[in-house]
């Protein structure tokens, strides 16, 4: 499933929208898949919300 995530980023909040490839509890990341190939790491003090698209 495609997640939506609000990402606080230097006083403003980002959108991004793909599936989550995986969750790296040691680094404390989260790896998106937001095209296929492209992956972005997301820290998790950076995510401020979450919603599951349909």
């Amino acid at each position: 499933m495609a997640v939506n995530l609000s990402v606080w980023d230097d006083g403003f909040t980002e959108q991004i929208t793909g599936n989550v490839h995986y969750v790296d509890p040691l680094t404390k990341q989260l790896c998106v898949e937001v095209k296929p190939g492209e992956f972005e790491r997301l820290a998790f003090d950076k995510i401020v919300g979450v919603t599951v698209v349909d």
